[in-house]
């Protein structure tokens, strides 16, 4: 019986560290799933953070313009209103140099680099843009009725009024 019980053990021993590793590698499994799951969980957590994070800055850079806006509506819109009636003195002195003209020629285009732009006066009577202070009578062609003369200039500044043209309608 020593032969039979030497092959007994030999065979039962072999099998304990088979479920032994089989322990293991569960418990090795479990952790790695723990482990993706507690890094699926940080990643949904960061995703979610990175959302708000990019909402708040959207609202942060809309109220930031809004701020940039007022500060134009208040503080540079009524510079430059103060400039073009300097312009418009420059424009109307007689000046056969043309010093002054250019000087004003100068003002404007820096104006229109920061959004300034010049109201158009060849079309039909608008009043968001024009404002009419005369009307004369067309004397043979009908043609000219309706047409305006631009008496003073009128500026948009980044697409709002802010002097309209002074305009003559023809009737």
């Amino acid at each position: 019986m020593d032969k039979l019980d030497a092959a007994e053990q030999t065979v039962a021993h072999p099998l304990e560290p088979v479920t032994d590793r089989n322990e293991g590698l569960h418990t090795a499994i479990a952790g790695v799933e723990q482990e993706v799951a507690q890094l699926k969980d940080l990643f949904v957590r960061r995703l979610l953070e990175d959302r708000q994070k990019g909402q708040l800055i959207e609202s942060l850079n809309q109220q930031l313009k809004v701020a940039n806006d007022l500060v134009e509506q208040r503080v540079v819109e009524p510079i430059i209103q103060e400039m073009l009636v300097a312009v418009d003195r420059l424009t109307s002195v007689e000046d056969e140099s043309g010093h002054h003209q250019s000087v004003a020629a100068e003002i404007l285009e820096v104006f229109y680099r920061r959004g300034l732009e010049h109201v158009d006066t060849t079309g039909d009577f608008n009043p968001q843009f024009h404002h009419a202070v005369a009307q004369i009578s067309a004397d043979k062609a009908e043609s000219q009725v309706g047409r305006l003369t631009e008496l003073r200039s009128g500026y948009l500044l980044n697409g709002r009024v802010i002097r309209p043209a002074l305009v003559q309608i023809t009737v």
